[in-house]
């Protein structure tokens, strides 16, 4: 399930930061992405000592969280074509050049809706 797309000069991955249980993610590039791997604990050494480290992780950590309510937000209270016009200007796309980066189901994942609701509404957005 897609929760989340980072944009450019965002991190994602499993730093396993929380400690102790089971904490997973998959990530899928569908574009060019540098790769990068760091110690947890040189991490965490860093995060305490630098604070423009500490402001930049907070800052962004505060940014997904606020797009995870937003999008939480429009799901229950929009309707579906609401939504997915919503989620294609947060992502600055029009309804033809996301579908070359995001399939119909990972739209569907991020906006709460079946793949077949999806395709039906982009079919009609395309025609207004």
């Amino acid at each position: 399930v897609i929760y989340d797309i980072a944009h450019p000069g965002e991190f994602c991955g499993n730093l396993k930061y929380l400690g102790g249980g089971h904490f997973q993610e998959f990530t899928r590039a569908v574009t060019n992405v540098e790769v990068m791997t760091y110690d947890l604990r040189a991490f965490k050494q860093a995060f305490r000592t630098d604070e423009t480290l500490h402001d930049w992780f907070v800052r962004l950590m505060v940014l997904r969280w606020s797009r995870s309510e937003a999008r939480l937000f429009r799901i229950a209270s929009l309707k579906p074509r609401q939504r997915l016009a919503a989620l294609l200007e947060e992502l600055g796309a029009t309804s033809a050049n996301v579908q070359q980066l995001l399939t119909q189901g990972d739209l569907a994942n991020l906006t709460g809706l079946s793949r077949q609701t999806v395709s039906k509404l982009l079919l009609k957005m395309d025609r207004d």
